[in-house]
């Protein structure tokens, strides 16, 4: 999928492999990087995604909906614990286990922590457990 990164000098745009194709530079010279600048596309891109940022408003890197993906398994509803990236880099998150079943392991888990960082499609697990216990893992899908 291509993506965009956002750095201290502008954008840049890579392709499904991972090539940068294109980029947009910021004017540094005035030290003006704030909010509500125009960029004019040049070329199309299909999907982007802006990561732990703050410019202007602002932007949405914490932890939103996921999905289960492996059922930690020993887990008790109302353990808690941190998520750590397996993928991407966020860092913050942290859990609730909520519901739980006796064959399958962990079936509902809630964000007690958003973190920061993160991306759709971040791969995140338990960072432990206690004996016994197997880790969760999760996809987000959305942030918050």
């Amino acid at each position: 999928m291509p993506t965009t990164k956002l750095t201290s000098t502008g954008l840049q745009f890579y392709d499904d492999s991972g090539n940068l194709v294109s980029t947009f530079a910021f004017d540094t010279s005035t030290g003006d990087l704030s909010h509500d600048k125009e960029i004019e596309a040049t070329q199309f891109v299909t999907s982007a995604a802006v990561v732990g940022v703050g410019v202007g408003g602002g932007s949405s890197s914490g932890v939103g909906s996921f999905t289960i993906t492996v059922n930690g398994t020993g887990w008790a509803a109302n353990e808690t614990g941190d998520f750590v990236a397996k993928t991407g880099s966020g860092s913050g998150a942290a859990f609730t286990v909520t519901s739980v079943n006796a064959n399958t392991g962990i079936t509902g888990l809630t964000v007690t922590s958003t973190g920061s960082g993160y991306a759709v499609n971040d791969v995140l697990y338990a960072d432990e457990g206690e004996e016994g216990e197997t880790r969760p893992e999760v996809r987000v899908d959305s942030l918050a």
